[in-house]
C-alpha cells in the first residue's frame, strides 16, 4: 500500500471547538504534534542516530510557525497587536504528544475575542521545518540568523527561500485558519525535496575489476534553493519552485570509496530538488550522474531518465527515487530509475544533526 511520508501537526486550543460562553482562559492557541506511522531512525553522516518518532526534552521536534491576521502579511511584528502577539514568527519545540502552547517571549499567542461578535475573527498560519535557529552576535550583543535558514527578502515579503544541502529535509505547511469558535484543524507538513538513493552494480566480475572501486559519485546540475511564494488568499496554494545556481550534490566522497560488485552496493543518498529536463532542447526528465572510479579517473557522466507510471502523478516531492548504475567491462555505464513513496520505515533519512 503506497503511503506518502507526512509529518502532521494538529493545532488545537484548550477549549472545545464550538463555544457559546466566551472564556478569556480559552483563548490560548495550543499545538499538539502527531506523527503518523513513522518509525524512522534519522541521521546525518557520522552523526549519532536520532529517533524521529521519540520526541523528548533531549530531542525536541522544532517547527517554525508564522501567525498572521491577514493572509499575505507574513511580517514579524508582535507589537502591532500586543494583546495577541500577532503577527509573529515563533518556534514550537515539541517534546511529547500532549501538545505545546504557542508562545512568544514567554507570552501565550492568543485568538482574537470580541464578546460583541458571535463569529470571532480568524488567525492564519503557515509552518516550516526545520525551525530557524538564531546565533548571538558577540560584537553587538544582538541576535542574527544562521545562514542556513528560511529567509524572507524583507520582513513583510511573501517570498521565502531555503538552501538545499543534500543532507537536510525541508517541509512546509500551507496556509490554514482558525478562530476562537472553531480552532485550527490539522496542519500537514509535506516534504519539498526528493530523496534519491544511488546503487552501483557491476554486470560481471570483469567489469568490477576493470572499473575498480567507486571514488566519486554525484548528482550534477541540481538547483540549490527552494522558493515558496506564500499565498495571500485562504484556500489558494502557495507556489513552490526550485531556483538558484546548479550545483553538485556529492553522494560518495573521495577518500571513502564504495565497492563495486555484481551484488550491488548502496553508494549513497541525498535529498535534492526534483529531476529536471535533460537539456534546453530535450525535455526528458531525469538526473545527470557523474561517476569516477579508481581505475577510470576521468569522470563519466550519464543521464538517468525518470519514467512515471502515471503522467498525472509526476511530482517527485516527498518520493524516493532509486537509481541503479550498471557498469560494463567495456567502460560503459548506464542507469535506470524506479519510483517509490517514502514508506520503508527502516530506511535512514538525512536530517539536520541534533546537537
Amino acid at each position: 500500500m503506497r503511503k506518502i511520508f507526512i509529518l502532521t501537526i494538529l493545532l488545537v486550543s484548550a477549549a472545545a471547538c464550538s463555544k457559546t460562553d466566551f472564556q478569556e482562559s480559552d483563548r490560548a492557541i495550543r499545538l499538539a504534534l502527531s506523527v503518523d506511522d513513522i518509525d524512522v531512525t534519522t541521521r546525518v553522516v557520522e552523526a549519532d542516530p536520532y529517533v524521529g518518532a521519540a520526541f523528548s526534552k533531549e530531542h525536541p521536534f522544532n517547527t517554525d510557525v508564522w501567525f498572521t491576521l491577514t493572509p499575505g502579511d507574513y511580517s514579524h511584528d508582535p507589537s502591532q497587536n500586543e494583546e495577541l502577539s500577532i503577527p509573529v514568527h515563533t518556534i514550537l519545540s515539541h517534546t511529547g504528544s500532549d501538545g505545546t502552547d504557542a508562545m512568544y517571549e514567554g507570552k501565550n499567542i492568543m485568538y482574537p475575542l470580541d464578546e460583541n461578535q458571535v463569529e470571532q475573527n480568524p488567525v492564519f498560519c503557515v509552518g516550516f521545518y526545520p525551525a530557524n535557529e538564531a546565533k548571538p552576535d558577540e560584537n553587538e550583543g544582538m541576535v542574527e540568523w544562521n545562514n542556513n535558514n528560511w529567509i524572507q527578502d524583507s520582513q513583510d515579503d511573501n517570498v521565502v527561500t531555503h538552501a538545499i544541502t543534500g543532507q537536510q529535509d525541508l517541509m512546509f505547511a500551507d496556509l490554514m485558519k482558525g478562530n476562537y469558535n472553531t480552532n485550527f484543524g490539522t496542519q500537514e507538513f509535506k516534504h519539498l525535496l526528493t530523496w534519491v538513493k544511488i546503487n552501483v552494480i557491476a554486470t560481471s566480475v570483469e567489469a568490477a575489476n576493470a572499473w575498480g572501486m567507486v571514488n566519486s559519485l554525484s548528482i550534477e546540475g541540481s538547483k540549490n534553493t527552494v522558493q515558496i511564494k506564500l499565498t495571500d488568499t485562504f484556500g489558494a496554494s502557495s507556489d513552490i519552485s526550485f531556483i538558484g545556481v546548479p550545483f553538485t550534490l556529492q553522494t560518495v566522497d573521495e577518500g571513502n570509496p564504495k565497492e563495486l560488485n555484481i551484488r550491488g552496493t548502496l553508494a549513497g543518498s541525498v535529498l535534492c530538488c526534483p529531476p529536471g529536463p535533460k537539456s534546453e532542447t530535450d525535455a526528458t526528465v531525469g538526473y545527470w550522474i557523474s561517476v569516477q572510479t579508481v581505475n577510470v579517473s576521468e569522470p563519466k557522466k550519464v543521464f538517468v531518465p525518470i519514467t512515471w507510471e502515471d503522467p498525472n502523478d509526476a511530482d517527485s516531492s516527498g518520493k524516493l527515487l532509486i537509481i541503479n548504475l550498471y557498469f560494463n567491462e567495456v567502460s560503459v555505464v548506464s542507469g535506470v530509475c524506479s519510483l517509490s513513496y517514502w514508506e520503508n520505515t527502516s530506511e535512514d533519512l538525512f536530517l539536520e544533526k541534533v546537537e
